[in-house]
C-alpha cells in the first residue's frame, strides 16, 4: 500500500464505530466473524414486505458486485442449517432471535439497526425505508465507500456507475456487535438521490401519480393535479371542472388548473386520490399540487376564497387539499398529503385556514420569495424566510417539509455553487426542528461531492463537513485532487467575496471573469497532468472543467466581438465541442431555443445541422483546424428585389426566445443592464452603393406601457437613437435612412442596441426580479425589443 492510499485508509476507518479489520487478498465474499465460509443466503420471511424484498436485491446485487460472489435469496423457512453465514432481514431477523419485536418497534421512521451475532447478521428498519438504508449501512460497515450516484450535474456520465470502493478488495468482513441510527431527516429526497449515498428510497415511499394514471409513465412530481382529473377524460364534456381565465375561457393549458369551487372537482380528485393511495399502499407520502404555471381559477366563487383574489391562493388550495386528507384520515390514517407550496401564490402563509393533522406543507425555497441560491439566506432571500416562519407559526416544524432549488434550470452547464448555502440551510432548518427535505435537483458544479456530503448532512447535521469533503476527494479525483480542490475552494470564494447572487430561474452570467479564469485553467492544467491517461478520473475533471469554459465562451466570443485572443479562443472553443460531443449534450435546457446548435451558432458562427449534432461532418472539421474555421466570414444573407435581406438567423447576441406560432426565428434585446441587450450581423458586399440606403426592419416593441429605447449602427455609426417607433407587441416595419458613404465592399457590421435605462418603479410590472452579474435589478420583463429581420435596399 503507498502513502496515499494509507492516507485515505486511515481517513475511511477515523471515526468508525466498529473495527474493521484489514483484509489480505484471499477468498472473496462477506466475512461474518463466527462463519467459516463467506455469507451464502440472505434471507427473508415467506410473507416478505416491499422493503424486504427490495433490501435482499440490495445486498445480493452489491455483493455480486463488489467481491463476485452473489448470495443466495432464501425465505427463512427454508433455512435448515442454522443461520451463520446468513443475512436476515425484517421479520426473518426477528424471528431468528436476533432482534426482539420490542427493538423492531422501537425504531422511528427511516431509523435501522443490524447486529452481527454467531456468524449470522440481521438488520431491520423502522416505518418507510429504514431497512433499505440499514442495508447500506451494513456493507458500508464491512469496508465499502459510496462516492456518488451515477449521474450528477445535469448530463450523463455513462462512465460512472454508483461510484463504489471496497477498502478491503473482494474480501469483506463483520465483526460482533449492534449499531443503529435515525436520520435527522426522515424523508431525504433528491430527483435522482441513491440510498447508497443517504437519500430516501424514493421510489416506494413518495406515491408516483403519473404512474397511477398512466402505466406507460413513471416521473414523480408535485404538480399531479392532471393525473387526479384528466383533461383528455373531462374537458370535452365538463370545461366547467377547470379553470376560467380573465377572458372567461374554460383552460386546458397549462395543464392541472381546475375550479377548486366545484363540488364535482373536488369529489373526482378524492375519489381518484384514495384509489392512488390503494394502488401503492407502501407509500407514506402523496403529492396533491397544482399545475406548474399561473393560471389559477378567476371565476368570483374561487376568489372569494383567496386572500388577495386572484392571485394568493394559499386558502382556496389548502382548504381544497384539507377536505380530501379528511376523507383519506379514517382509512389510511398512517398516509401523509403533501401541499405545495409554491411561487407567490401558494408560498404564503394562509390566513383563514389551517392544514389538517395529516397534511403536511413543503414549502418550495423558489423565486421569487428566493431569489438567491447562491447565499443560504442572505437579504435577496427575506421574502422567503418571513413565510417560513409564518408557516412554522401555524403548523410547526413537524408539519413542514422543506424543498430547496440548488441549480440552475435555465443553462445546465452554468457553474453553480451551491455547497455551502445548502450546507448552511440543512443545518438552520434541523435546529428548527424540521425532518423532511427534498431538493428540487443537484447542483451542476461538484455534483458528485455534493451529492456525497448532503447524504452525510442529512443524517447527521453536525458531521464535520470539512473532513468529508477532504475524504471525498483523493477517492474521487485521485492524483487531481489538491487541484480540484484547489478550483472548488475558488468558485466558493468568488461567490462569497464578491457577493455574487445565483438564482435557479434564469441565467447567472458573470460568474467568470477575468480574474475567475486566470485562475481556473491553471488548475484544470495540473489536475489533467496529475492523473495522466486515467481516463475515468478525466472524465470527472473535465465534467466541471466543461462548464468553466461554457460560462467563457458564452461571455467571450466570436459573435459578441470582446474575443482579446483569438487564438486561446479557437482553442478553448474545440475543447468545449469536444467534450460536450463525448457526452452527447443535446442542449442547455429542455427548451428548443436552448438546443446546443444553436449556442455555437449564436456565438460563433458554427453550423452544426445533424439531428444529433456531434455526428455533424462539420464537428470534424472544425475540431482538425478550430484556428482556420473560425477565419471564414461570419455572414448569412439573402439577395431578394433591390437588396440584401438578414434574416433573425444572421444575429447573434441577444436572446433566442421560444419559436412564435408563426414559427419564425426572433431575436429579443432585453435592456442595456443585461448581457443580451445587443444583436449583430453581418453583410458580404461586391461593392460599395453610390448613394444612400434604406434599411427596413421588422421589429416589435415589448408588451409594458412606455417604448423601449434602442439604437441602430452601420459600421460603428449610428443611424437611429431614441424611443423605437414599433407596435407594441405586435410585428411592423418601420424604415430607417443609411447615409451615402457608410457601407463598404466586403464586410459590413449591422448592430441594434437596447438602451432602454434602468428605472426601479418599473419593477411594479412584475413581483421577480434579476441578478445581472450577481447584482440585483429589476424584472427583465418590461423595456425589451424584437427583431425579426432586416432589409438592406440600395438605390441601385
Amino acid at each position: 500500500m503507498n502513502t496515499t492510499s494509507r492516507t485515505v485508509a486511515a481517513m475511511l476507518l477515523t471515526g468508525s464505530v466498529w473495527s474493521v479489520a484489514a483484509q489480505n487478498s484471499g477468498d472473496a465474499g462477506l466475512f461474518i466473524e463466527g462463519a467459516a465460509a463467506p455469507v451464502r443466503s440472505v434471507a427473508v420471511g415467506p410473507r416478505a414486505e416491499w422493503c424486504e424484498k427490495a433490501a435482499s436485491s440490495i445486498l445480493r446485487e452489491e455483493l455480486g458486485i463488489l467481491t463476485g460472489v452473489e448470495p443466495a435469496k432464501v425465505e427463512q423457512d427454508a433455512t435448515e442449517q442454522g443461520y451463520a453465514g446468513t443475512i436476515l432481514l425484517g421479520a426473518a431477523a426477528v424471528r431468528s432471535g436476533l432482534f426482539t419485536r420490542a427493538e423492531q418497534a422501537a425504531l422511528g421512521e427511516g431509523a435501522y439497526a443490524f447486529r452481527v451475532k454467531d456468524g449470522a447478521a440481521g438488520i431491520i428498519g423502522g416505518p418507510g425505508d429504514g431497512l433499505i438504508a440499514g442495508a447500506y449501512a451494513l456493507l458500508k460497515e464491512a469496508g465499502v465507500v459510496y462516492l456518488s450516484k451515477k449521474t450528477v450535474g445535469g448530463y450523463p456520465q455513462p462512465r460512472d456507475p454508483l461510484v463504489r470502493i471496497s477498502r478491503t478488495g473482494k474480501r469483506l468482513a463483520l465483526r460482533a456487535g449492534t449499531k443503529t441510527a435515525s436520520p435527522a431527516f426522515v424523508l431525504r429526497f433528491d430527483n435522482r438521490g441513491h440510498p447508497a449515498v443517504g437519500y430516501s428510497y424514493r421510489s416506494h415511499v413518495l406515491g408516483n401519480a403519473a404512474a397511477w394514471a398512466d402505466a406507460k409513465r413513471h416521473a414523480i412530481s408535485g404538480h399531479t393535479f392532471p393525473h387526479l382529473l384528466s383533461a383528455k377524460e373531462y374537458y370535452d364534456t365538463h370545461p366547467e371542472y377547470f379553470a376560467l381565465n380573465n377572458k372567461g375561457e374554460r383552460v386546458k393549458s397549462p395543464p392541472g388548473h381546475f375550479c377548486l369551487s366545484h363540488p364535482d372537482v373536488e369529489r373526482i380528485v378524492t375519489a381518484n386520490v384514495l384509489k392512488w393511495i390503494e394502488a401503492q399502499p407502501e407509500c407514506r407520502y402523496f403529492y396533491i399540487g397544482q399545475g406548474d404555471g399561473r393560471a389559477w381559477c378567476q371565476c368570483e366563487t374561487c376568489k372569494a376564497l383567496d386572500t388577495v383574489p386572484g392571485e394568493v391562493t394559499t386558502d382556496r388550495m389548502l382548504g381544497f387539499v384539507n377536505k380530501i386528507a379528511r376523507a383519506v384520515r379514517p382509512k389510511y390514517p398512517d398516509k401523509y398529503l403533501v401541499f405545495l407550496a409554491y411561487t407567490d401564490a401558494t408560498g404564503p402563509a394562509p390566513k383563514r385556514v389551517k392544514p389538517e393533522p395529516n397534511v403536511l406543507i413543503m414549502y418550495c425555497m423558489y423565486p421569487w420569495q428566493w431569489a438567491c441560491d447562491s447565499h443560504g439566506f442572505c437579504k435577496e432571500n427575506a421574502t422567503g424566510i418571513q413565510e417560513v416562519e409564518d408557516w412554522l407559526k401555524i403548523c410547526g416544524p413537524q408539519q413542514v417539509y422543506i424543498e430547496p432549488h440548488p441549480r440552475g434550470y435555465k443553462r445546465a452547464l452554468e457553474i453553480f455553487p451551491a455547497f455551502d448555502a445548502t450546507v448552511e440551510r440543512i443545518r438552520h432548518y434541523h435546529r428548527l426542528g424540521v425532518n423532511r427535505i427534498t431538493f428540487c435537483g443537484l447542483p451542476q458544479s461538484f455534483g458528485s461531492l455534493y451529492d456525497h456530503v448532503v447524504g452525510k448532512l442529512l443524517w447527521d447535521p453536525a458531521i464535520d463537513v470539512e473532513a468529508a469533503v477532504a475524504e471525498f476527494m483523493p477517492l474521487y479525483y485521485g492524483q487531481a485532487a489538491p487541484y480540484m480542490r484547489a478550483y472548488f475552494d475558488l468558485m466558493n470564494r468568488h461567490i462569497r467575496q464578491r457577493e455574487f447572487h445565483e438564482k435557479c430561474e434564469g441565467a447567472n452570467p458573470g460568474l467568470v471573469d477575468d480574474a475567475y479564469a486566470a485562475e481556473a485553467y491553471p488548475l484544470f492544467a495540473r489536475a489533467e497532468q496529475a492523473v495522466g491517461a486515467d481516463t475515468n478520473i478525466l472524465w470527472r475533471i473535465h465534467n466541471e472543467k466543461l462548464q468553466l469554459l461554457y460560462c467563457d465562451l458564452d461571455v467571450r466570443n466570436r459573435m459578441r466581438g470582446n474575443v482579446r485572443e483569438p487564438a486561446v479562443y479557437a482553442d478553448r472553443l474545440a475543447e468545449f465541442t469536444r467534450l460536450a460531443a463525448e457526452r452527447r449534450l443535446e442542449g442547455l435546457a429542455k427548451a428548443p431555443q436552448d438546443a446546443l446548435p444553436r449556442w455555437f451558432w449564436h456565438t460563433a458562427r458554427l453550423a452544426f445541422r445533424e439531428e444529433h449534432w456531434w455526428r455533424d461532418p462539420a464537428v470534424t472539421s472544425f475540431l482538425r483546424d478550430p484556428r482556420a474555421a473560425l477565419d471564414e466570414p461570419a455572414c448569412v444573407q439573402e439577395q431578394v428585389d433591390g437588396g440584401w435581406r438578414l434574416p433573425a438567423a444572421a444575429f447573434s447576441g441577444g436572446e433566442q426566445p421560444d419559436k412564435r406560432k408563426d414559427d419564425r426565428d426572433t431575436i429579443v434585446l432585453r435592456r442595456s443592464v443585461f448581457p443580451n441587450s445587443r444583436t449583430c450581423a453581418y453583410l458580404e458586399l461586391v461593392r460599395a452603393p453610390a448613394g444612400a440606403c434604406t434599411l427596413d426592419i421588422e421589429g416589435m416593441d415589448g408588451d409594458k406601457e412606455g417604448a423601449a429605447q434602442i439604437e441602430i449602427l452601420v459600421n460603428g455609426h449610428s443611424v437611429f437613437s431614441g424611443a423605437n417607433p414599433f407596435t407594441e407587441y405586435r410585428f411592423s416595419r418601420r424604415s430607417f435612412q443609411v447615409p451615402p458613404g457608410l457601407l463598404k465592399a466586403g464586410r459590413n457590421r449591422l448592430e441594434l442596441r437596447n438602451t432602454t435605462p434602468e428605472d426601479t418603479e418599473r419593477g411594479k410590472y412584475q413581483r421577480q426580479y434579476d441578478f445581472v452579474g450577481g447584482r440585483r435589478t429589476t424584472s427583465r420583463y418590461w423595456g425589451w425589443f424584437m427583431l425579426a429581420e432586416a432589409v438592406l435596399r440600395t438605390a441601385e
